[in-house]
């Protein structure tokens, strides 16, 4: 059975349905995954960036007015709930996909994760991403003339390598930087979805 590892990117997509921009490539993803027969691996690893991001998300797009008005433990406590829901709903829905056997929980016990870090520091090593001259603020939108790097970072390479590691087929993304991926003969066992 084919197998495809969806690193966080796809799953901060789902769990925050349509406050993410990816939310509707990230459910047909899903869906196709769970409906093509193929399993799909949810990393440990993708778990954790996922709480991760998803608090950082819900903080950058809720209204300041909001967070404002509350003092600091209110805020935490505030964010920590509205994180819980997203990330709770996103657990129940792996739970019951994989009960269903249509997806695989992976927690990497037999890898040699040493081997894994010497790999991520090599790639990183020799490949470099781009730098970008970028118009507006990346994160509110205001003007703002800037630079910035765009380009790989180790736990990105990690999910890929972990994928390649684990013999996965397919890995789905919504990370543009993966495109410099394409193409490079030491991945050319795994197929590289963005979407």
């Amino acid at each position: 059975m084919s197998t495809a590892y969806m690193d966080a990117g796809v799953w901060v997509a789902y769990g925050l349905k349509d406050a993410d921009r990816h939310y509707p490539q990230a459910k047909a993803v899903i869906r196709e995954v769970v409906t093509r027969k193929i399993k799909g691996v949810v990393s440990l690893l993708s778990l954790l960036e996922t709480m991760d991001v998803i608090r950082k998300r819900i903080v950058e797009r809720t209204p300041r007015s909001i967070l404002d008005s509350k003092g600091d433990l209110e805020r935490r406590r505030f964010i920590s709930q509205k994180s819980q829901e997203k990330y709770q709903f996103l657990i129940d829905r792996i739970t019951e996909a994989v009960r269903s056997d249509q997806m695989l929980i992976v927690d990497f016990k037999g890898i040699d994760i040493g081997n894994v870090f010497t790999n991520c520091n090599d790639f990183l090593s020799s490949h470099f991403g781009d730098i970008n001259l970028f118009k507006r603020c990346l994160t509110c939108g205001r003007d703002y003339e800037h630079y910035a790097y765009k380009g790989l970072g180790p736990i990105d390479t990690m999910h890929i390598l972990l994928a390649r590691e684990i013999g996965c087929n397919y890995f789905y993304t919504t990370d543009q930087s993966f495109k410099h991926l394409f193409g490079k003969p030491e991945f050319n066992s795994i197929r590289i979805e963005i979407i």
